[in-house]
């Protein structure tokens, strides 16, 4: 995903990947379930997911290289 990306936008892309089946749906469910926000990253996803699972994950700030060594270093 992109900085600045869009939940429509998302839902655009996953259908076309075939993550999801309906993106009004998906932007229904992102609205209902109060997940407006998606984080830019590289994501692993499948289509065994649900709708809520991928919006969960695409809610969540993915950790970076940058992150993980900075904790690393506080927990040495």
């Amino acid at each position: 995903m992109t900085d600045g990306e869009s939940v429509s936008e998302a839902a655009e892309f996953l259908a076309r990947k075939g993550l999801i089946k309906s993106e009004f749906a998906f932007i229904f469910q992102s609205k209902f379930y109060d997940y407006e926000t998606i984080y830019p990253g590289t994501y692993t996803l499948n289509t065994s997911m649900t709708s809520k699972e991928i919006l969960q994950a695409l809610n969540l700030k993915p950790e970076t290289e940058e992150t993980e060594a900075a904790q690393k270093t506080a927990y040495e």
